[in-house]
């Protein structure tokens, strides 16, 4: 299963990317480790207000 997301991060702004572990992802943007994507780490904490599931990779890419 993959997924397509969107956050809102502390400055109000959107983020939105693609994953195969959604729990996992938010807690990596969320940390103070470098596995997060560099666009967010001065935006933290960031919170999940939307995401779908998509059977393939190449479908969850085609919609972010």
């Amino acid at each position: 299963m993959f997924y397509f997301y969107i956050l809102r991060c502390s400055d109000s702004t959107l983020y939105c990317g693609q994953t195969n572990n959604l729990e996992k992802r938010i807690h990596e943007h969320n940390s103070s480790t470098s596995r997060g994507a560099k666009y967010l780490r001065a935006k933290k904490p960031v919170a999940l207000v939307y995401s779908e599931k998509f059977s393939t990779l190449q479908e969850a890419m085609k919609r972010e």
